[in-house]
């Protein structure tokens, strides 16, 4: 079984695109938490990236984000 999670996302949030509805599409994503600034440096990513020097820009490890 996998995880469900929901999340509203804002249509100005793709202002740079000419999306007017994501109603029934799947995309390609990664959700990241950068704490190389802090007392104890770390890194989450939603998907794994399994390689031996993460790299972020990385579309072959994305997760599919369906969107209702």
């Amino acid at each position: 079984a996998s995880d469900v999670y929901k999340r509203q996302i804002p249509y100005k949030v793709f202002f740079k695109h000419q999306i007017e509805s994501l109603d029934g599409k799947e995309v390609k994503a990664n959700f990241y938490k950068c704490g190389d600034e802090l007392q104890t440096p770390h890194f989450l990513s939603w998907n794994p990236i399994e390689i031996e020097k993460p790299d972020f820009h990385r579309p072959d490890f994305f997760g599919s984000l369906e969107f209702e």
